[in-house]
């Protein structure tokens, strides 16, 4: 929990302490959890450096040390969860339609504007917005922030206004943190900068929520994510 806290503020010195303090816990009792929630961290800080390859491969062995440990039972989707994130931020939702289909088929809770999101990116957006016809309320589970943010993702692609106001309001109180990293998993890019382009779409001052963004990005040193909002502003 310490560790997501931390990761969630993008302070990823203390998470790398906490995760050392579990760690050698770990090693000291025999205990299998840590090193799993390390191989789930270790693709987190992978992600962020924009090494997309080293981040699936290390989300295959937390995939795999998960399961020797016992944790998988409730989530059992958490691989899939990183594949879909780590294909939006690399520009490739499309390619994820079929798997989060079939996630979606079975009932999986979390796919609703995750698997419309990607719809839509392939370019199914009648079928998009049949998938979003329902507007189910985000669950308040660990990955609240993210599903939010899959939320706003559909709203935009979809030009669905309602769902673009509730994830304005929702994610306000989370401007200053990373979208996803509070899972102590994923980490997409500044919440900010999904609220500048809510504000943008919605007809709202968006400067400041770029602003932030950039401050977010330069406070974690991450390039890209710096270049994102730098270009959000100029053209505020």
């Amino acid at each position: 929990m310490l560790l997501e806290c931390a990761a969630a503020r993008g302070d990823f010195a203390e998470a790398d302490e906490h995760l050392a303090q579990a760690e050698r816990l770990g090693r000291q009792y025999a205990l299998p959890a840590p090193a799993a929630v390390g191989a789930w961290y270790a693709g987190q800080r992978l992600m962020i450096t924009g090494d997309y390859a080293g981040a699936e491969r290390a989300y295959r062995n937390a995939a795999r040390l998960t399961a020797r440990a016992g944790m998988l039972e409730g989530r059992q989707d958490l691989p899939l969860i990183a594949t879909f994130c780590l294909h939006l931020v690399d520009g490739r939702a499309a390619e994820m339609t079929e798997p989060l289909g079939e996630a979606h088929q079975r009932g999986a809770k979390w796919t609703l504007d995750a698997y419309a999101v990607a719809l839509a990116s392939a370019g199914h957006v009648r079928d998009a917005q049949v998938v979003a016809t329902s507007r189910e309320p985000v669950r308040t589970d660990f990955l609240y922030e993210l599903a939010l943010i899959w939320r706003a993702l559909a709203g935009m692609l979809l030009d669905d206004e309602g769902r673009m106001r509730e994830a304005y309001e929702k994610l306000a109180p989370f401007r200053d943190r990373i979208a996803g990293a509070g899972t102590g998993v994923v980490a997409l890019w500044p919440v900010a900068k999904t609220l500048g382009d809510l504000a943008v779409r919605l007809g709202l001052p968006a400067r400041d929520h770029y602003e932030k963004a950039l401050a977010v990005a330069e406070r974690v040193g991450v390039p890209r994510w710096v270049a994102e909002a730098r270009g959000a502003l100029a053209n505020r």
